[in-house]
């Protein structure tokens, strides 16, 4: 965990031409929102990238995930890293680093501060149950080496129990005030339909058009006993609990 600590530190650390930066004046308009928000499934976070430790958590931080806020504060980036799924992390590493790399070599320095970066992955609340999440990360001051100093983030709960695709945007709010993507990233795609034979990939297509076993294997001159193994090989490689989960899936993510 420490290893991924270091490296998240490494990505996203970067200095002030003060002495810190000044996150009072937005840890105290957040503190006075933060009274008169009701338990959701959202909450915010307010990141120091000098010091590498949240200035601000929001109360629904405890409400969604079931953790003390400050246990949060107390032990920063390492506790919040030990609550991502294992699977996750590494892509995600790479999410923030191909971000950030994204806009210290892309955008110019007067337009960073109108950027947003959204992407998700997993998180385990009190219970052990890990929830998908979805990270809108706004950019507040940035320090002597271009990258953000101090971040907004605003995490919100997505409720869909199957495992979805990690994608990453960076956006740009244009002078007509409407955000444009700048960049696009589906960091599971690969690893999604690598895993997964030509054969299993013509069945979850058809799966998809809510055919049944003994109809796929008509279409593929098969035996539906044959298509039931690769339905049982399909939801066991891929982590789906049910068919259904994997056709919703497939639904919502067309990359088959």
């Amino acid at each position: 965990m420490q290893k991924s600590v270091d490296i998240y530190t490494e990505i996203i650390e970067s200095k002030s031409l003060n002495d810190h930066p000044d996150y009072k004046k937005h840890y105290r308009k957040l503190k006075e929102i933060d009274q008169f928000l009701p338990p959701s499934d959202s909450f915010l976070l307010l990141l120091n990238s000098e010091k590498i430790r949240y200035e601000f958590v929001s109360k629904n931080f405890e409400y969604i995930l079931g953790f003390p806020v400050k246990r949060l504060l107390d032990e920063g980036t390492k506790f919040w890293f030990s609550l991502i799924h294992p699977d996750d992390l590494n892509v995600l590493l790479k999410v923030i680093d191909d971000l950030m790399q994204f806009t210290l070599n892309k955008v110019n320095e007067k337009d960073r501060n109108r950027l947003i970066y959204i992407y998700n992955f997993r998180i385990k609340n009190s219970q052990g149950k890990y929830l998908n999440l979805h990270a809108h990360l706004n950019p507040l001051e940035f320090g002597t080496n271009g990258k953000p100093i101090l971040s907004l983030s605003h995490y919100s709960v997505i409720p869909v129990r199957a495992e979805r695709p990690i994608v990453a945007v960076a956006k740009i709010l244009n002078d007509n005030n409407i955000y444009e993507t700048l960049f696009y990233k589906n960091y599971s795609h690969n690893n999604f339909t690598n895993q997964i034979t030509k054969r299993e990939r013509d069945i979850i297509r058809l799966l998809a058009t809510n055919m049944t076993s003994k109809e796929i294997g008509e279409k593929l001159f098969i035996s539906y006993h044959t298509v039931d193994k690769h339905r049982r090989n399909i939801l066991k490689k891929l982590k789906f609990r049910s068919t259904g989960e994997l056709i919703q899936y497939c639904k919502n993510n067309p990359m088959f």
